[in-house]
Parts: structure tokens; C-alpha cells; sequence
């Protein structure tokens, strides 16, 4: 018994610990009427509505001036690096997925999208790291970050 006990706990502590280091937490479903969202969900439910009509200049403008609380500010600078790799700024999302992983150095979605980053700069390598990194965070079935930059390197 103490043996399921323990192998359904350590299941769910996996599921939650790759659900929280997402980056995001839950996305709105459908779109508000707010001009920012309901920063009382989540802090990035406007930049992440922007996100998805694919308008990153508003977005990472937003994030810039957006007050985060230490506790998501790894989780901004993530975004900050998507939004200006998705402009083509790739100096700056190199600075913000940088500063995304000082904070949290096995941040998921900073892994995948600085991995897709270092294959858009043509380093190879440095993708491969960020994909053994997700590899290491894998307790039964990798995250799907990990599946997506995989992906991307065999495209590559």
C-alpha cells in the first residue's frame, strides 16, 4: 500500500512541478474584454491574448512596463525573450532568456524557446544543452517543451 501511496504522490508532484514551471499557469480560453486581462488570474493573461493574435511588439512593450513580483519575474523574462525572438530582436531575447534562467535554471518553456533561439543563431550545441537540461526533468514522461525542441533540432 505505502509503495502506490508513494508512486501516485510522486506522479502528481510531477504533473504540478512541470504544470507551475510552465511559465504561464492557466491561458485564458477565450478572449476578455479588458484591454489587459484580469491580472488577478494571471499577470500575463493580456500579454498572453497578445501573444496569440501574434502582436509581440504590443506584448513585450506590455511586459516592460508590467510590475511583477519576484516570484514571476523568471516567468516575464521568459516572455520577454519569446516576444522579442518572435520580432526578430535576437539580442535582446538572448539577454532575457539569460536573465529568465539566473533566476530558474531549469525553466521550461526559457529552455525550449532559448534552444529554438540558439538554432535561429545556428549553435547547434547550445540547443542540444537546453535539450539534455529538459531531458533531466523527465520523471516518466518529458515535458512536451522537451518534445518540441527535439523536434525542432531534427528539423534543423
Amino acid at each position: 500500500m505505502f509503495k502506490l501511496i508513494f508512486f501516485v504522490s510522486a506522479i502528481s508532484a510531477s504533473v504540478t512541478f512541470s504544470y507551475g514551471a510552465s511559465g504561464l499557469g492557466a491561458l485564458p480560453t477565450k478572449k476578455t474584454t479588458e484591454p489587459y486581462g484580469s491580472s488577478e488570474i494571471n499577470p500575463f493573461a493580456g500579454v498572453v491574448l497578445l501573444i496569440q493574435d501574434n502582436r509581440f511588439k504590443d506584448a513585450y512593450e506590455m511586459l516592460l512596463k508590467l510590475s511583477i513580483n519576484s516570484v514571476n519575474e523568471a516567468n516575464r523574462q521568459n516572455l520577454l525573450g519569446f516576444t522579442a525572438r518572435k520580432l526578430g530582436d535576437f539580442s535582446s531575447a538572448t539577454i532575457h532568456y539569460k536573465n529568465a534562467l539566473q533566476i530558474d535554471p531549469y525553466h521550461l518553456n526559457a529552455l525550449e524557446y532559448q534552444g529554438k533561439l540558439f538554432l535561429s543563431l545556428g549553435d547547434v550545441d547550445s540547443a542540444k544543452e537546453n535539450l539534455r537540461k529538459l531531458k533531466e526533468k523527465c520523471f516518466l514522461v518529458c515535458p512536451q517543451q522537451y518534445q518540441t525542441l527535439k523536434d525542432a533540432i531534427a528539423q534543423f
